[in-house]
């Protein structure tokens, strides 16, 4: 029979086949449910990076009440903010007499938690992140369970730098998606101004921006009111209609 580390590593390699097939809610969900499930003590588990608006929880299962008020000042001193800042690890033992903390502390008592772990994860990233481990009972997280929170650490690192490629590439692609979206209809609206003028590509553009500045409205989007009239036979209309009406005034 194989050892329970072992075992707890084949099934975090089939998570992180997962984030390779896209399937990005179930791979966190699974994950955040498998170290609580396995690390002796752990009730709770979260990831967290460090934003300009204070730490903001990327995958957790926390209370509600917990995730709600992370952000907050008082609370974002506590020790996931240390961990995002100076990149160490912090450990809080008891909620009820660690007075490091007190407005963190504070929170986690509320939700009936009394021990936190929280670690740096070691990835390849700008933004710092953490790993953290929440308990009911006080001093949990002890050398016993050492062997299993660094195994999960590590390849919580490694899945959420799988997770943060992947939606900074659906990013990119939607907005190249997007402009090339502008280019083609500016590009048609061009075409449809030079066949109606008989004027070169040049003038068809310099017509777009005049009518564009002259109702401060967005290139693309008087580009867009020309295609759709076309496809709707009313184009000689609307563009009679945005080419003679008065100049809209700037925003102030």
């Amino acid at each position: 029979m194989s050892d329970p580390v072992s075992a707890v590593a084949r099934d975090l390699a089939e998570i992180g086949r997962l984030v390779d097939d896209d399937d990005l809610d179930t791979a966190l969900s699974r994950y955040i449910d498998r170290v609580v499930t396995t690390v002796p003590g752990c009730d709770h588990a979260a990831i967290t990076v460090r934003t300009e608006h204070g730490p903001q929880p990327v995958a957790t299962n926390l209370p509600a009440a917990v995730t709600e008020n992370s952000h907050r000042p008082t609370v974002a001193v506590g020790p996931i903010g240390e961990v995002l800042a100076h990149r160490e690890p912090r450990y809080l033992g008891d909620t009820r007499v660690d007075e490091r903390w007190p407005a963190y502390s504070a929170l986690l008592r509320r939700a009936g938690l009394r021990s936190c772990l929280a670690l740096p994860l070691p990835a390849n990233r700008t933004r710092s992140a953490a790993f953290s481990l929440y308990s009911r009972t006080p001093a949990q997280f002890d050398s016993a369970s050492h062997d299993l929170i660094l195994l999960f650490t590590l390849h919580a690192g490694s899945t959420f730098d799988n997770v943060s490629t992947y939606h900074h590439c659906r990013s990119l692609v939607t907005h190249l998606e997007a402009a090339l979206d502008n280019r083609t209809t500016i590009g048609r609206a061009q075409g449809l101004l030079m066949r109606h003028h008989d004027t070169s590509t040049d003038d068809a553009f310099d017509h777009l921006r005049t009518i564009s500045q002259r109702h401060n409205t967005k290139l693309r989007d008087i580009a867009t009111q020309l295609v759709t009239a076309q496809d709707n036979g009313k184009f000689a209309s609307v563009l009679s209609t945005l080419t003679s009406a008065p100049t809209s005034p700037s925003p102030s």
